[in-house]
Order: C-alpha cells, then sequence, then structure tokens
C-alpha cells in the first residue's frame, strides 16, 4: 500500500484569476477609495488637505482606480495585482527620492504612504484569490475544501490548536 499525500492542492491554470464577489466587493471600495484620495489631494481647505500631491499623482490616483473597478467587474485578478504592484512602485520610489528634489510624481511623505498603502491593499486582494478548483499532486481535480485531519476531523485552512 503507497502513501499518498495530503490533499494540498495547486491552483489550475484554467480558470485563474477569477475574482470572487467578496473579492470584487473589496477591490471596489479600495478603488473608491483611491478615487476619494485624489479628490482630498485636490481641496485646498487646510483640515481636509489629507494627502498633498501635485496633478501627475492625482491622474495616477484616478486612472489606477478606473483601472481596478473595471478589473474588479470583469473579474481578473491579474489586472488588480498589476495596479496595485505599479501603485506600491510608485510609493517607494516617492519615499526613496523625497529628499532629493521632487522625484517622479512630487508631494509629500504623505503621497508616497498613501501610494504604498493603496498598492499593498491590491496586491493583498487580488493575490489572496481562491481558486475555483484545485488539483491535487495526483492530478485529480476537485473544489477547495476542508480537509481530512487526525481521527477523521475536518481540517480548516484557519484553524488554529487550542
Amino acid at each position: 500500500m503507497s502513501a499518498q499525500p495530503a490533499s494540498t492542492g495547486t491552483p489550475s491554470r484554467g480558470p485563474a484569476g477569477r475574482m470572487d464577489d467578496a473579492s470584487v466587493r473589496r477591490a471596489v471600495l479600495v478603488a473608491l477609495g483611491t478615487a476619494a484620495s485624489s479628490v482630498f489631494a485636490l481641496i485646498d481647505y487646510t483640515p481636509l488637505a489629507f494627502v498633498t500631491m501635485p496633478n501627475l499623482a492625482v491622474v495616477i490616483l484616478l486612472v489606477a482606480a478606473g483601472l481596478t473597478v473595471a478589473a474588479a467587474l470583469i473579474r481578473r485578478a491579474e489586472v488588480v495585482v498589476a495596479v496595485g504592484a505599479v501603485l506600491l512602485l510608485l510609493g517607494l520610489v516617492r519615499l526613496m527620492t523625497y529628499g532629493h528634489g521632487s522625484g517622479l510624481i512630487g508631494g509629500q511623505s504623505s503621497t508616497a504612504a498613501l501610494l504604498a498603502g493603496l498598492g499593498v491593499a491590491l496586491l493583498g486582494i487580488g493575490v489572496l484569490v481562491v481558486p475555483d478548483r484545485v488539483t491535487s499532486l495526483s492530478g485529480t481535480t476537485a473544489k477547495p475544501g476542508p480537509v481530512q485531519g487526525p481521527a477523521g476531523h475536518a481540517v480548516h485552512l484557519l484553524d488554529v490548536p487550542a
């Protein structure tokens, strides 16, 4: 009798990148936050000026918000990940060039924090998409779900032993 490995499968390559309803809602909410941040950057009233950034950064945020909403509506996680990676990269570039003039997009450290934070949020939403089906090491395909643990108990991914 040969020992079969536990059903730790890998995601299948067929419908990879399809987002579920919860991921779509999360991506749209982050996109709305991105668009709202750009509006707050345009306000010239000190108590509401949460972030200071030039017009180029505002345009980048609005384009990123639009791309994120479009990607979420067509349920493409790859585009959400790409937009998140670009925002994170721009935030890190702004952080590294902060003391050396206006840099690539200008703004203050609040601009770097906002871009990096939104980028990480979108990366998390896009990367953590649960695949529709998983392929086990033996090549069989099944729906993801709990696996059988010791004594026949179902073990879920987030179960923590007491």
